[in-house]
C-alpha cells in the first residue's frame, strides 16, 4: 500500500515545438509550449535548451498540485520527423531531456502511441 505512494511515471510525446506530457497515475495531460521553437526543418528537438527548459516547465505544471511527487520513470515517444525509424542520435537527445527532467529512468519509444497501462508495461520490463 506505501508503495503505492512512490509510484510516478510520465508518458512524454514530443511534436514540433510542444510536449504533450501525461501523468499515468492520475491521468493529468498538460502540453507543454515553448516560448520560441526548438524544432527545425531538420531536427524535432535542435534547440535543445529550449526544449529542456519547456520541459522542465510542463513537468513543473503537471506536478504543481501535488505536495510530494518522487522521481518519475520515463516513457518519451518522438511522433513527428521519424521517418525510417530514429537514429541512434535521435535516440539519445530524447534520453538526455527526460533525465533533465529528473527521471529515475527512462524508456526511449519507437513506435505507435501507446495506452497507459503499455506505458507502465514498457518502464516496468524494461532495463534503462
Amino acid at each position: 500500500m506505501l508503495s503505492k505512494l512512490f509510484v510516478n511515471t510520465a508518458y512524454i510525446r514530443v511534436y514540433k515545438n510542444k510536449f504533450r506530457i501525461r501523468h499515468i497515475q492520475s491521468k493529468t495531460e498538460i502540453v507543454a509550449l515553448p516560448d520560441t521553437e526548438f524544432t527545425t526543418q531538420r531536427l524535432l528537438l535542435a534547440q535543445f535548451s529550449i526544449a529542456e527548459k519547456t520541459l522542465l516547465k510542463g513537468i513543473g505544471d503537471l506536478y504543481r498540485r501535488t505536495w510530494f511527487s518522487p522521481s518519475p520513470k520515463v516513457l518519451i515517444q518522438q511522433m513527428e520527423m521519424n521517418d525510417g525509424g530514429l537514429s541512434e542520435s535521435e535516440q539519445r537527445i530524447l534520453k538526455e531531456i527526460a533525465i533533465s527532467t529528473g527521471a529515475r529512468s527512462v524508456v526511449v519509444w519507437d513506435g505507435d502511441e501507446l495506452t497507459d497501462s503499455e506505458v507502465l508495461k514498457q518502464v516496468n520490463n524494461r532495463k534503462t
